[in-house]
């Protein structure tokens, strides 16, 4: 898991309190500090640099960041994570979206990254 040893307890407070609202969807209270560093190195990496994804795709980037947490070690994962899933998404999206028989935008494409995060992590 990221690594959190080097964030004060301040800092883990602060983020906690900013991401207050999708935490309180998750059971894991011990995995808290994970998880908001995991969400806010997300988020300013989206900030920065991701133009690709509107709020439904970060959000559901995101969630796929935290249920697997063990996955990322650091910084550099959850960035990697983000930039490989775009070249995904914009060479494979397009012929996901003709074969798939999901009428719900949600599930579809809960199942898109689904797929995409099991061929990565076989």
């Amino acid at each position: 898991m990221i690594p959190i040893e080097n964030i004060s307890r301040e800092e883990i407070e602060r983020l906690i309190q900013k991401y207050e609202q999708p935490l309180s969807t998750l059971r894991e209270a011990e995995l808290y500090p994970y998880y908001v560093v995991a969400i806010d190195i997300a988020e300013s990496f989206f900030n920065k640099k991701n133009d690709v994804f509107n709020g439904h795709w970060k959000s559901l980037i995101v969630l796929f960041i935290v249920k697997s947490i063990s996955h990322f070690n650091n910084r550099f994962d959850v960035e990697k994570f983000i930039l490989d899933f775009e070249k995904c998404y914009k060479s494979e999206y397009d012929k996901y979206l003709n074969i798939s028989i999901t009428e719900d935008e949600f599930e579809r494409d809960l199942k898109f990254l689904k797929i995409f995060v099991d061929k990565r992590y076989r």
